[in-house]
């Protein structure tokens, strides 16, 4: 009952209004009612009034960002007025990581550097940013430069991501590989492992990496059935392909929907359901450049490259720069035949 539990947080609120907690429990339940603005409110207030170190960042950037324009100008108040601003820089950063707006972040994260060149946690997501807008160099420079002083482990997947969205595929598979190698990798890693053994024609290596992955971690990630599906259908098991792309729609469904579930209902025939799966993901997120590209790959699939084009060009436009990745993926061989496919790539290769 929203209503009565809204009721008895403004009366806690009123009587013990300097308490995080009353203000982060009505934070809650004004995002269930869909008031966002009001929610927002009181993300702003549990911070003000919550101790620094025991505040989630990315879930106090989640509620803000529902009323995204009005929040940020909030935080940036308090910024200027120099309350508690550590707290509030790192808000203000994610909000604007949150929202795609990657320059505005690294402006704060190199503005930190210069002051504090030593902050590895800081170089790191300033590493991200420059992943994020396809800068790759600039990405490698801060992660190697963070590495130097730094153990933290995320800092190896990060320089291998870097490396698989800039076409070095070997380089990115050392990486990983150091990570497997010392029990350090999650399925995600071997997942990505594989990809890259795939990239480079190495497809008994990949499917090794894919079935190693699913014996250390069962169950747990979609993405890493649905390609192990599409090795066993290169391979002529259309049984065992089809078993792992129910899988992948098995755990998304106890989970969340995404990209994956459209590429199993692909696998498994369902060309339909595929696209109607990514057309309700890009409804859900307009400005996520994946999507458009996964939506690409699909309708190549099912052979309608100009209306796949025209989604590759949706992707690029919204800011999807792995480049070596368009260029590798089979699925993408129809529209390799048309000129428009390269001029695209050349086009938007030289913006980056």
């Amino acid at each position: 009952d929203l209503d009565e539990g809204l009721k008895w947080t403004n009366k806690a609120v009123i009587i013990d209004c300097d308490n995080p907690d009353v203000h982060k429990m009505r934070m809650w339940i004004h995002y269930l009612r869909d008031e966002e603005k009001l929610a927002a409110d009181d993300a702003l207030r549990y911070v003000k009034f919550a101790d620094a170190d025991e505040v989630d960042i990315d879930d106090v950037t989640f509620f803000l960002c529902g009323n995204y324009e009005y929040a940020l100008e909030k935080v940036w108040q308090k910024i200027e007025k120099l309350e508690n601003c550590g707290i509030w820089i790192a808000i203000y950063v994610r909000m604007c990581e949150y929202n795609d707006d990657y320059e505005a972040a690294l402006d704060i994260y190199n503005q930190i550097l210069e002051a504090e060149p030593d902050q590895d946690v800081i170089r790191s997501r300033a590493a991200n940013c420059y992943y994020k807008l396809g800068r790759y160099a600039d990405a490698l420079r801060e992660v190697n430069t963070a590495m130097k002083t730094s153990s933290d482990i995320e800092l190896i997947g990060r320089r291998a991501d870097i490396y698989v969205a800039a076409g070095d595929y070997r380089a990115a598979i050392s990486d990983f590989s150091s990570l497997t190698e010392n029990n350090l990798a999650t399925v995600t890693t071997y997942r990505r492992l594989g990809l890259c053994y795939e990239y480079i024609g190495r497809d008994d290596l990949s499917f090794e990496s894919f079935q190693q992955g699913i014996f250390l971690f069962p169950g747990e990630d979609a993405g890493i059935y649905v390609l192990r599906g599409d090795c066993y259908m290169g391979n002529g098991d259309k049984t065992a392909a089809e078993s792992d792309y129910q899988m992948a729609l098995n755990i998304e469904d106890a989970t969340e929907i995404t990209d994956w579930s459209a590429l199993a209902l692909m696998g498994l025939g369902r060309s339909d359901d595929a696209l109607q799966c990514i057309n309700e993901l890009i409804e859900s997120a307009p400005q996520s450049p994946s999507n458009y590209y996964i939506r690409a790959c699909l309708l190549c699939r099912m052979d309608r490259p100009d209306e796949a084009l025209q989604s590759l060009r949706d992707a690029l436009q919204h800011g999807f720069s792995s480049f070596a990745t368009i260029e590798n993926n089979p699925d993408l061989l129809p529209l390799r035949r048309n000129p428009e496919f390269r001029r695209l790539l050349d086009e938007y290769s030289a913006r980056n």
